[in-house]
């Protein structure tokens, strides 16, 4: 919902003098977080992945073997999620999105020749470039986020 501050206008949390549509600010906000869930997950995936490696060679002989066999299979289960799903590439290309489209909002909030047409044209686009990563609304419609 848009609401009024006086001359400043609030969609989606983002605050600003003209008005912006509410899709636009709702994907930026979404993009935001599931960029930030990617790059966590990433980071927790590789230090597993590593701890676990490094500590199968240092702890054999002195654990039981189960517990080896566990440092393993948490290693190339991190490995594996890694390669799979190309957690790296799927958050680098997120956060791409996010900040485009976050520079896009502050041309528009900047320059008045800039209009909210060129901005749902270049979120169209940006979404557009998020092909392997779905989700709720990544996807633009043009013609809905004018809505």
């Amino acid at each position: 919902m848009e609401k009024s501050k006086g001359d400043i206008v609030e969609a989606g949390g983002l605050y600003s003098q003209r008005h912006i549509p509410e899709k636009i600010a709702l994907a930026l906000r979404r993009w935001d977080k599931q960029s930030a869930v990617l790059q966590y997950s990433y980071m927790g995936l590789v230090l597993a992945g590593a701890i676990s490696s490094f500590m199968v060679p240092v702890v054999v002989g002195v654990v039981d073997e189960m517990f080896i066999r566990i440092l393993s299979s948490i290693s190339g289960f991190s490995i594996t999620i890694i390669s799979a799903f190309g957690l790296k590439e799927k958050s680098n290309e997120m956060r791409a999105a996010y900040a485009k489209l976050r520079a896009r909002l502050m041309k528009y909030e900047h320059h008045t020749d800039y209009t909210v047409a060129d901005l749902v044209n270049d979120f169209s686009s940006i979404s557009d470039g998020l092909s392997e990563i779905k989700g709720d609304g990544l996807k633009a419609d043009p013609r809905k986020a004018l809505e």
